[in-house]
């Protein structure tokens, strides 16, 4: 790989330019956010750069925004409408969001950047099927439709249960942690 900078500087621990390990575990951060967003910006190709500002907006846009938001409204809809248990849906409905995500072709392109080395590339490629569950859910707006077709609620947030187990197994090399806290608490 190329080399990553620290705030448009080389990094250098003889100058204190940087984050360095014991830093970085004394902000108070979790550790899976700077992995994250070491990921995130790996010089795979060309130099890159760290800087703080990059690094919040990264961390709370695409994981908290992204990831976290889906996995929270999903699991906040299922606890409110079906006690809390992944309902039974059929996973060849319209209203399932594996009829709109390929998911199997989706996670074998993913692995193919994996073996390519492409770290940053699957990173991406993950958090671009998660932002389509999200635009799924906000599309078919369980709220709504719970009110006039409890089977087609059950069939959209159960399919979004296990899409969100799905997108947690394809971001676990990235996040542990953040990927897996929610279901060990539940």
């Amino acid at each position: 790989t190329e080399y990553l900078n620290y705030e448009d500087k080389k990094f250098s621990e003889s100058r204190g330019t940087g984050v360095f390990g014991d830093q970085a575990r004394d902000t108070g951060i979790d550790a899976d956010l700077f992995r994250y967003y070491l990921l995130r910006n790996r010089p795979e190709k060309s130099d890159t750069q760290f800087f703080w500002n990059d690094f919040m907006e990264k961390a709370n846009g695409e994981i908290i925004a992204n990831f976290a938001n889906l996995v929270n409204r999903v699991y906040q809809f299922i606890e409110r409408f079906f006690g809390g248990v992944i309902p039974d849906f059929d996973l060849n409905s319209k209203d399932s969001i594996f009829s709109q995500i390929n998911i199997k072709e989706r996670t074998a392109s993913i692995i193919e950047d994996f073996e390519q080395v492409e770290i940053k590339k699957a990173l991406l490629d993950v958090l671009a099927i998660c932002s389509e569950g999200n635009k799924f859910f906000q599309d078919t707006a369980p709220w709504a439709v719970i009110k006039e077709d409890e089977k087609r609620a059950a069939t959209i947030l159960g399919s979004l249960a296990c899409f969100t187990k799905d997108i947690s197994i394809l971001l676990y090399p990235f996040i542990y942690i953040i990927s897996t806290s929610y279901y060990s608490n539940r």
